[in-house]
């Protein structure tokens, strides 16, 4: 495991918290809770949103209002499935993200991320960001080994503001889970 790995894996560790009763919980240190046999997919409220206008390239993709920034979700199953921890699948999910993004791996950064869903349910995520010929970008990534899902939302902007933009978007989006 790199020295970047193993930081963004000791920081995640200490994030914290659970969610309500009603719904698994997507804490890492709260260890695998989603059931084997659950449907995981995003949800986003960036359809109705005036400042974001759906794209023909994806069933969820959205080019902000301004033109500066897109967005993309994306969902599949794990293709380096590692079994009962969704932290560890995470992390080399976003490691082989990494390596396929050579032209950036320079300042490519993988970084904890903990966020409120728009449902209120507390989820964590690792993050990349770095650039690439005058173009940001941030891919938040989740792994969850048990529903052998991995997720994506990923932001390009053509300013500086792929971080902020990503947290916009976070907030108004979940991981839906139905059991």
């Amino acid at each position: 495991m790199t020295a970047l790995a193993a930081a963004a894996l000791a920081s995640a560790l200490a994030l914290g918290g659970c969610a309500g009763a009603d719904s698994p919980s997507l804490r890492f240190a709260d260890g695998d809770t989603v059931p084997a046999d659950a449907e995981v997919s995003w949800a986003s409220d960036l359809e109705t949103d005036d400042a974001w206008t759906k794209e023909p390239q994806g069933p969820m993709t959205y080019a902000s209002a301004d033109g500066a920034c897109e967005v993309s979700y994306w969902q599949g199953d794990t293709w380096l499935y590692v079994g009962g921890n969704d932290l560890e699948t995470t992390q080399i999910i976003a490691t082989e993200e990494a390596a396929g993004a050579p032209s950036i791996s320079d300042d490519l950064e993988l970084n904890p991320l903990s966020f409120q869903s728009r449902s209120g349910v507390p989820t964590d995520m690792l993050v990349l960001s770095g650039t690439h010929e005058n173009m940001h970008m941030r891919m938040a990534i989740r792994g969850i080994t048990t529903a052998e899902t991995v997720l994506f939302v990923g932001v390009t902007c053509s300013n500086d503001t792929a971080g902020t933009v990503l947290d916009e978007v976070l907030s108004k989006s979940e991981i839906h889970i139905e059991p």
